[in-house]
């Protein structure tokens, strides 16, 4: 939505992406949402939700399967 162009908003790597997936099939999540909002020592504060329905405004990334 509002990304670099040719750039990932986020970056994980495998191991956090694996952990990531599989608490999400264990409770049956569609997602992880994340965010950022005002507040914190710099102004803003990061935020993750898991979610059950994928909104049309959410950005999914596809994650490179080499």
């Amino acid at each position: 939505m509002f990304g670099i162009p040719g750039k990932d908003a986020v970056q994980l790597t495998d191991k956090a992406a694996t952990q990531i997936a599989k608490l999400m099939t264990k409770d049956g999540h569609q997602g992880l949402r994340i965010g950022v909002k005002k507040g914190g020592c710099a102004g803003m504060e990061y935020t993750m939700d898991y979610v059950t329905e994928v909104d049309p405004l959410d950005d999914v990334p596809v994650r490179n399967r080499d």
